[in-house]
């Protein structure tokens, strides 16, 4: 379910629900239901998969939400609508790139390359534990 193009869609779709956790829905379980399947979504990936998948998230999230931008720049500024458009599309791929950046850094700390290449499933299973509640969070944050 995580692999391949399906976890990138499921990325995409998360960050799409993350916004309709404010105002004026205000259904804020869907920011720990979002959030969590990105975690999901980053416990077993590489970090460039992760980096995608924040990535999507990002673009889901923000061009979910900041539709307002669009509205600020055309009908308050009065600029052209293919500029507001373009403005708009910049502003949701530049903001993007902090999910991806902090997949990436949640993927890159979690997986590193300092236990021994024979592991324990106990072992595993408590490093995803940590990452999980630790981790991940706090690159979030």
């Amino acid at each position: 379910m995580f692999s391949s193009w399906r976890g990138d869609l499921l990325a995409l779709l998360s960050g799409l629900l993350l916004p309709l956790a404010f105002a004026p829905l205000e259904l804020y379980p869907a920011a720990i239901v979002s959030l969590a399947l990105l975690f999901a979504l980053w416990q077993h990936s590489s970090p460039k998969c992760a980096m995608l998948r924040g990535g999507l998230f990002g673009l889901g999230m923000f061009g979910h939400g900041a539709y307002w931008i669009f509205i600020s720049i055309h009908d308050y500024g009065h600029v052209a609508l293919g500029l507001s458009l373009f403005l708009t599309i910049l502003f949701v791929f530049v903001v993007a790139t902090f999910p991806a950046l902090a997949g990436y850094i949640a993927a890159r700390l979690s997986h590193h390359q300092n236990f021994p290449q024979q592991r324990s499933t106990q072992e595993d299973s408590t490093r995803q534990r940590l990452s999980l509640i630790l981790v991940y969070p706090a690159v979030w944050t």
